[in-house]
């Protein structure tokens, strides 16, 4: 079996990170976070 991809996603404006999380699970990718700043 497959292992997902884990991703984690720096995005200083939450609405996009959101969106883009919601995107990339969709398309089966494991998004870990969502932070402002790295």
């Amino acid at each position: 079996m497959d292992t997902p991809v884990k991703i984690l996603i720096v995005e200083d404006e939450m609405i996009i990170g959101a969106n883009i999380s919601l995107q990339l699970s969709e398309l089966g990718y494991d998004v870990v976070g969502i932070v402002p700043r790295g």
